[in-house]
């Protein structure tokens, strides 16, 4: 289990949004350190930090700043991963996906699946991971590519430069297939042909790494790519290889 995506990168300056916030990560971090049977204390050991810390982050009272979030988020993870034994990961896994937990691009969970993954392969190191200037997880010789929506996370993995995007099938924004699809797709869009599209031109720039000036493109279709419907969502995958 492993890696972040974080709860909200962006924290609000509005003061109800921020208790929110305050809210938000304090119940996730309770929940998370009570499944893994965690104690202040080892947090604090593992970050670094003042116990204290600790408290006011599991009474609302304080998060952390954007400028430690990412360390303070990644220290978590390895300390929640590290303590929690096979049965502890599995019930937090099956209570997420069971909506016991809803939290929008949970940088925590997703790092937890990069950790399993890299647990999986024991020549593998977590603290080879590194970012590009867009949050991409890199690993020399090992791609990854992470999804979120709503409740749920996905994670890609793949020897091949690799992008993945998860949507939920809803009704569609007409702007976007105006401004962003050729005419060829706008021909065929209905909701569930429109998130197909979508994902995979979500997917191509996250598997490169582009800015979104790209999203007009088809140049998917020249990569080996697929669509899967799970449930009310659509996930596409874009891998760097010939069809």
């Amino acid at each position: 289990m492993r890696k972040t995506e974080i709860i909200d990168s962006h924290f609000s300056k509005n003061k109800e949004n921020n208790m929110a916030e305050k809210n938000r990560f304090s119940k996730l971090l309770e929940y998370l350190m009570s499944m893994a049977e965690v104690k202040n204390y080892t947090i604090a050991h593992e970050l670094q930090y003042d116990v204290s810390y600790i408290s006011k982050w599991l009474s609302g009272r304080m998060i952390p700043s954007e400028k430690s979030e990412k360390k303070i988020l990644e220290g978590i993870s390895r300390c929640i991963v590290d303590a929690a034994g096979d049965t502890a990961r599995d019930n937090l896994l099956n209570d997420y996906h069971k909506d016991k937990i809803n939290i929008k691009k949970s940088r925590i969970i997703s790092y937890c699946m990069i950790y399993e993954y890299l647990i999986l392969n024991s020549n593998l190191n977590i603290n080879d991971i590194y970012y590009s200037n867009n949050g991409k997880p890199l690993l020399d010789g090992i791609y990854f590519s992470l999804s979120n929506k709503d409740d749920l996370t996905v994670l890609a993995v793949s020897r091949y430069t690799i992008g993945v995007d998860i949507e939920r099938i809803t009704d569609y924004d007409f702007l976007i297939v105006k401004n962003f699809f050729n005419e060829e797709e706008k021909n065929i869009v209905k909701n569930s042909d429109f998130f197909r599209i979508f994902t995979l031109k979500e997917s191509y720039i996250k598997m490169f790494d582009l800015k979104y000036d790209s999203f007009y493109k088809d140049d998917y279709n020249k990569y080996y790519n697929e669509t899967i419907e799970y449930k009310d969502y659509i996930i596409s995958y874009v891998v760097d290889c010939l069809k």
